[in-house]
């Protein structure tokens, strides 16, 4: 069986032309400035979700809790542009919302014939330093806590287990959530 936690695919499965990816991951971004060198480009493996790279053909195991194997739709080299542009907006303290234009590849099983161009936004969950100088100094100061405090790992909690419920967050990680999102959509 396979999994597409962003709902891309079953966008492509529809026809659509333009498609909103929100892929809430639970790493965070590594940006590398060699993503926006020519080729031979560094292995992305690693520098960002298995639920963005699988879309390209890379990570196909999803690691122990995904199954990610027949999930390209794209092109394996069109994924540095887009962690080309991922590096710059985190360098310039931007919520990271990229869009790109892509033709979708044939995928049997997904039922995908492929040639269909697609303009992606992709918006990819991580941290804003810009969004974080406008925060209060208390809501800060729980960040910063790390472990300890109750926004701990923002924003890219643990899908399960991040509090002791199973997967509840509570209200403040939620509403900085919240807050993060609606900033990165005016931001762009």
């Amino acid at each position: 069986s396979n999994l597409d936690n962003t709902g891309l695919i079953a966008a492509l499965q529809r026809g659509a032309s333009r498609v909103i990816a929100l892929i809430n991951a639970d790493s965070p971004f590594r940006g590398d400035e060699r993503f926006c060198s020519p080729p031979p480009w560094p292995d992305p493996m690693g520098a960002v979700t298995a639920q963005l790279l699988d879309k390209f053909g890379y990570a196909a195991s999803g690691g122990n809790m995904g199954f990610y194997g027949n999930n390209r739709v794209f092109a394996e080299d069109q994924v540095f542009p887009l962690l080309c542009e991922f590096s710059r907006l985190q360098g310039e303290g931007l919520p990271l919302v990229a869009k790109q234009t892509l033709t979708v590849e044939a995928n049997a099983w997904w039922g995908l014939r492929g040639g269909a161009a697609v303009e992606v936004a992709f918006v990819l969950l991580g941290k804003s330093t810009r969004f974080l100088a406008l925060l209060p100094k208390e809501t800060m100061f729980e960040i910063e806590k790390g472990e300890t405090g109750s926004l701990d790992r923002f924003p890219n909690y643990r899908t399960i287990f991040q509090n002791s419920d199973l997967t509840a967050l509570n209200a403040g990680q939620v509403n900085i959530l919240a807050a993060l999102g609606e900033f990165s959509l005016l931001q762009n």
